[in-house]
């Protein structure tokens, strides 16, 4: 029996050629991201809702952990470019609230995401750029006309001060029944009542820009070991900024300072 041998043509194999390459050169490239997913940890340990004890050996559980993000930048060509939030719920124009545990852990109240307007080339960005709070010419607003997230009252101390950047309470069950909280936020806001915007600037914004390199992920890290370093949560008094110059608020800020407090994962 003989073989028909089929031939191709010059044309035909320069179409296969071509679309043997188009597939490898899909199968080199990463997706695009259009999505930053956060977590927090505690000494290497993920901490989530209903898994948010510190560690094995103490019995410290996180009750509420959400932050603000702003102004977020990645770094592309060696130049910078301020990303836009996709609107939602949880975020508007370059604002976000960042929801990772709340007490009874209600999903509706869990936000662990990012999503941007535009997607992203993740494989060519260089670093990114990011403040934890919100920026002075949106913190002063009233919250009663604004869009959700400047508008909910767990993460707001008033129209003088603006909203908390970071709330952080920290419990202990019974029968012990402790509490730990640091809620940070921008003082020395002057205007004529709580009930009135500050025109100027505050004399301690406390809105702190992070600056990591090149993501090996898209899954950023908040280490609340990092942020906690030196806190003794027994005996160090809470730290909500009535007092801001109190030995844990001090400590708290220079953790944050020092910029380890978020990585990638």
């Amino acid at each position: 029996m003989r073989h028909k041998i089929t031939r191709f043509s010059s044309g035909s194999v320069e179409i296969l050629y071509f679309i043997v390459g188009f597939l490898l050169f899909l199968t080199g490239c990463q997706p695009n991201i259009q999505t930053l997913n956060l977590t927090a940890s505690y000494q290497n340990k993920t901490l989530t809702c209903g898994s948010s004890q510190l560690s094995q050996t103490e019995d410290w559980q996180i009750e509420t952990l959400r932050f603000f993000v702003s102004e977020l930048a990645l770094k592309q060509g060696g130049e910078w470019h301020e990303i836009q939030f996709h609107t939602n719920d949880w975020q508007h124009e370059n604002v976000a609230l960042v929801s990772l545990v709340v007490p009874d852990c209600q999903s509706a109240q869990i936000n662990q995401s990012l999503s941007f307007v535009s997607p992203v080339d993740w494989q060519d960005v260089e670093g990114i750029r990011f403040s934890l709070g919100v920026p002075f010419e949106r913190n002063h607003l009233n919250p009663l006309t604004q869009l959700s997230p400047l508008n909910l009252p767990a993460m707001f101390w008033s129209w003088q001060l603006g909203h908390k950047f970071i709330r952080l309470d920290i419990g202990q069950p019974q029968p012990r029944e402790g509490g730990w909280s640091f809620h940070l936020g921008s003082i020395g806001c002057q205007s004529a009542s709580r009930m009135r915007a500050p025109q100027l600037p505050c004399e301690q914004a406390n809105l702190y820009q992070f600056e990591l390199g090149a993501p090996n992920s898209n899954q950023l890290q908040l280490n609340l070991d990092q942020l906690l370093g030196g806190i003794a949560l027994d005996t160090d008094r809470t730290c909500m900024f009535q007092a801001p110059d109190i030995k844990s608020c001090r400590q708290v800020l220079e953790n944050l300072q020092r910029g380890k407090v978020f990585s990638w994962q």
